[in-house]
């Protein structure tokens, strides 16, 4: 009876190591695990924050791109008042001399008139 109860505490004690073994087996295979997922989890948090300055810099690059665009608009723009004010003055001028011309040449057509009667 000793000896069939030495054996059953035998037995039991070498199923309890290999339970332990596997238990510890299994806690290193989780830390494993955990630090695959911490990593993992970090790595993500760099993706995002490289796609979070990305798209920082490229909402930049685009208001520096608009703010470029308005302001070659507003420079195209003040062109066009220029010449719009510059094709006025010539107009007026151009009006002038024609009216300088046909009133000089009503005046020759006056003085020739005038010889012609005389």
């Amino acid at each position: 009876k000793e000896r069939d109860a030495d054996a059953a505490m035998a037995r039991a004690e070498a199923e309890w190591r290999e339970r332990l073994e596997a238990g510890g087996q299994r806690a290193r295979e989780l830390e494993e695990a955990l630090a695959a997922s911490r990593a993992a989890e970090a790595e993500l948090v760099r993706a995002r924050d490289v796609a979070l300055e990305n798209l920082h810099a490229s909402s930049e690059d685009a208001r520096s791109r608009e703010e470029a665009s308005k302001e070659e608009l507003a420079r195209a723009s003040a062109e066009v008042e220029r010449l719009n004010a510059e094709l006025r003055r010539c107009g007026d001028t151009a009006a002038a001399e024609t009216a300088d011309l046909a009133k000089r040449l009503s005046e020759a057509e006056g003085l020739a008139e005038r010889r012609l009667a005389s």
